[in-house]
């Protein structure tokens, strides 16, 4: 008797804890470049992309457009470019650039190096030895854990040093510091 084979098309709702109905829901992006388990260079388009590297030591250039970058573990190079970015270096020690545009910076885990550009940007250390430059605008800048060095450079920035013996540097401009 012959087998037979059968496409079944179905959708389905997914609703993450503490979200009561569907319409509290986020949906999660969609990659639109990918990465292999190696070492990559990846470089984004003019337009919005979702980078997703995946594991290995690589090298990442968003270009234009607001980017979602995700550098997944491995010791990645990241450099948003034009545009409002969301830059995560994640596990590994990253070097990340937001370029211009307001970007929210995340280090993650290891001695990250993290410079914000121009523009009002968001820094986030994670835990480690992190170096974080806010540049022009500004900034919210967050160490964390471990002995970070944080400059604010121009602008009225916000800087939260974190647990552990931190060097904090301010610029031109009313900074906050903690």
């Amino acid at each position: 008797m012959p087998r037979k084979s059968f496409v079944i098309a179905a959708t389905i709702s997914l609703l993450l804890a503490g979200f009561p109905s569907a319409s509290n829901a986020q949906s999660l992006p969609v990659c639109t470049i990918s990465g292999t388990p190696q070492s990559d260079r990846l470089v984004g388009t003019s337009g919005n992309d979702v980078i997703c590297a995946g594991n290995g030591n690589d090298t990442i250039f968003g270009l234009g457009g607001s980017d979602i970058i995700h550098g997944g573990p491995g010791n990645d190079r990241i450099s948003g470019g034009d545009g409002s970015d969301e830059l995560f270096g994640e596990a590994g020690t990253d070097f990340v650039d937001g370029g211009a545009g307001a970007d929210d910076i995340s280090g993650s885990d290891g001695n990250d190096s993290l410079f914000g550009g121009l523009g009002e940007d968001e820094l986030s250390a994670g835990v480690g030895n992190d170096t974080v430059f806010g540049d022009g605008g500004a900034d919210l800048i967050r160490g964390d854990a471990g002995a970070d060095a944080i400059q604010g450079g121009t602008g009225d920035d916000l800087i939260d040093g974190g647990a552990g013996r931190d060097s904090i540097r301010t610029g031109v401009g009313a900074d906050n510091c903690s």
